[in-house]
């Protein structure tokens, strides 16, 4: 997490980094707090008045509300001679900025103390709905309670919901999508995938839906693009929103995901694919209609397949077996075992778990955090040949 990058200072400015590590641990602080949730992915302000740099996959839907069969602005692009002709967004699409970030782990897991098995995670999630439920009560905030660590740490995230986008500039299609599917997730990758949005607010300053009266946002920060372009060699980190990483699960889920999960998911959307496709062929309205849901289920379809690809070909799950019983073996009056085999409540981790608490100086509190720190292992393998086991990749 960005809290924990002053911890790794001396790794950073070896590799680097010529800043101040401490500035990047403050999510609501610059420059951090320019780096905001867009829709499904990533953006950035880029200007102090509201302009939004962001993927062209992301900011699709905005392109299609704003499409026609007439006026289709996927293939032809858009661009705004100013801001009256700044076309508004599909009336959903939110940019949320992040203006609080507390850790609420005793609020969470206080509840939920002594017990067990689901009335342990009934009292973890009823916990985790009030505090949000709390935060939500002053207008214009999202709020959620992010759980981290298997569930042995939670963090409240407030974030300011901006709900008045307009599409400034997008690339046409050839462009912002260049590849299509097949240069998806591939790397190095030559498109041109970006749009530039601009976040509006009340006159009063502050969130609002779409109204002609609305004025630009004027963000806490925003970042500066880069003329000269990056150099070989230059040192470069990517912050972004969904941060998810899947490294942490255990082999008995790698498992479910390569035998069930992942495998079903990719015929779903398959399916899914061929009949929109299909009505497309058919008529031009619904092939515009559809065009930023079929774009979001082939780019699910793309993720779910190289998942699945990449945990076969690590073999993570016999790796992520060998990494959990060398864990067991290694603390103190803990009975080497599978944890798969004891069936899902074995997975349980915090509250009603079946693995004991290490003991011994240096070594974690509690189990799930002991597999949390062998559990890297597996997936930094994977990695390193190439391929990885993430759950989602920021800005995807």
């Amino acid at each position: 997490m960005p809290s924990q990058l002053p911890q790794i200072a001396a790794q950073l400015r070896q590799a680097g980094f010529a800043g101040e590590p401490a500035a990047l641990a403050d999510l609501t602080a610059a420059p951090l707090n320019a780096v905001v949730r867009a829709g499904g992915g990533t953006g950035a302000f880029v200007s102090a008045d509201g302009l939004v740099l962001t993927n062209h996959h992301v900011a699709f839907g905005v392109i299609q509300y704003n499409s026609t069969p007439e006026r289709n602005l996927i293939d032809t692009g858009f661009i705004a001679g100013d801001r009256a002709g700044e076309l508004p967004a599909n009336p959903d699409f939110r940019v949320l900025v992040t203006i609080g970030f507390d850790r609420v782990t005793d609020q969470v897991l206080g509840a939920a103390r002594g017990l067990r098995g689901q009335a342990y995670y009934e009292a973890v999630d009823a916990a985790s709905k009030r505090i949000v439920a709390e935060c939500e009560r002053e207008a214009g905030i999202r709020c959620s309670v992010a759980n981290m660590y298997a569930g042995t740490d939670f963090y409240r995230i407030r974030q300011l919901e901006l709900r008045d986008l307009r599409l400034v500039y997008a690339p046409p299609r050839a462009i912002g999508n260049f590849g299509d599917e097949i240069d998806n997730f591939m790397w190095p990758r030559h498109s041109g995938d970006f749009t530039v949005l601009r976040a509006y607010v009340g006159k009063d300053g502050k969130p609002a839906a779409y109204s002609p009266d609305n004025v630009p946002y004027h963000p806490p920060s925003h970042l500066q693009v880069a003329t000269d372009g990056p150099r070989e060699g230059a040192f470069a980190m990517l912050a972004g929103y969904p941060g998810v990483t899947y490294r942490h699960r255990s082999a008995a889920e790698f498992a479910e995901q390569v035998q069930w999960t992942l495998p079903g998911r990719v015929a779903a959307y398959d399916a899914l694919i061929g009949v929109i496709e299909q009505a497309g062929r058919d008529s031009a309205l619904a092939k515009t209609l559809y065009a930023s849901q079929l774009q979001s289920l082939k780019n699910n379809r793309k993720r779910a397949a190289g998942e699945l690809d990449g945990l076969r070909r690590s073999d993570a799950v016999r790796q992520r077996g060998e990494d959990e019983r060398d864990m067991l073996e290694s603390v103190d009056g803990t009975k080497s075992r599978d944890l798969g085999s004891d069936g899902p409540g074995a997975r349980q981790g915090v509250g009603g778990a079946r693995t004991r608490p290490a003991a011994g100086a240096g070594r974690h509190a509690d189990p799930a955090a002991a597999l949390g720190a062998a559990a890297g292992t597996a997936a930094d393998r994977s990695r390193q040949a190439g391929r990885t086991t993430r759950g989602w990749l920021p800005g995807a």
